[in-house]
């Protein structure tokens, strides 16, 4: 018997709180109806370049799609390129740590052997130091050798990463919105070169009346439908809202975030909103 009323109230209790999503919902979906919904893209990036120097190539334009990291301009380039094939020569020639590391050995085999003849009195210890010191420069000559490879490679990284950095990557998936320079132009970090609008991620901007402000939670699913001829219904969760209504009109701001990876999308259209019931 108590089995079965625990289990009258458990089916009660989910009753009542779908009919509260389904309240929910249906008032939210009342205010939106009349609602400014805006679909935005994700971010709009002033891409600029890292270093200073004259364009040599810009290889896309305007509305094209591009992918993170694609390489989509380039600065001119050719003393930089052959600085690092130069120090990659250094930086994989084993040639002179080889060679100290052989006058090395054969110096320190003559000092054991000029060492070996102090002891049994066939060699004067002035002999014996002479070899000693020989041995111990080239030793030191050695190690330098191999410090110095090192440095080269550092020097080789430092070259590649300045390398790079003479091309544009696009930051995000989107699209091209505006180029600015062309090649042969003199592109700085302080001029934006082009613009790209983050696609693959839309942000949509929905303004709802006060009365729905306490409905209204982080995370709550919708449908969002772009309006014609683009249409369709996608779907989407509210990432934030507003803090503080604004005083004049009474309305605050709902985001929801709108995956589109297709690209199916375009951003800066209106659209519609219909909230799900989500059941708490």
């Amino acid at each position: 018997m108590i089995h079965r009323v625990a289990y009258v109230l458990l089916f009660a209790g989910l009753l009542g709180s779908s009919a509260f999503a389904e309240d929910v919902s249906s008032a939210l979906n009342s205010a939106a109806r009349n609602a400014s919904c805006l679909i935005e893209a994700n971010r709009i990036i002033k891409l600029s370049s890292q270093v200073q120097g004259v364009l040599a190539e810009v290889s896309v334009r305007r509305g094209d799609r591009v992918r993170k990291d694609q390489v989509v301009a380039s600065l001119e380039s050719e003393v930089e390129a052959a600085q690092v094939e130069a120090l990659r020569l250094k930086a994989d020639s084993d040639a002179l740590i080889a060679s100290k590391r052989a006058a090395t050995a054969t110096l320190r085999d003559a000092f054991e052997r000029q060492k070996t003849l102090n002891e049994r009195g066939a060699a004067s210890i002035q002999q014996m130091q002479k070899s000693e010191m020989e041995y111990v420069l080239a030793a030191a000559e050695f190690e330098q050798a191999v410090l110095d490879q090192k440095l080269v490679r550092i020097d080789l990284k430092r070259a590649e990463a300045a390398f790079v950095r003479r091309s544009l990557r696009a930051p995000v998936d989107g699209v091209v919105t505006q180029v600015v320079l062309d090649p042969g132009e003199f592109a700085d970090p302080q001029q934006m070169a082009m613009e790209i609008a983050e696609t693959a991620v839309l942000r949509v901007e929905l303004y709802l009346p006060l009365n729905v402000y306490p409905l209204v939670k982080v995370g709550l699913p919708a449908t969002i439908m772009p309006e014609a001829p683009i249409g369709g219904s996608y779907p989407a969760r509210i990432v934030s809202k507003d803090g503080q209504i604004d005083s004049a009109s009474g309305l605050f701001q709902v985001q929801f975030e709108l995956a589109n990876p297709d690209g199916l999308v375009p951003g800066g259209i209106r659209c519609s909103a219909q909230f799900e019931p989500a059941v708490r």
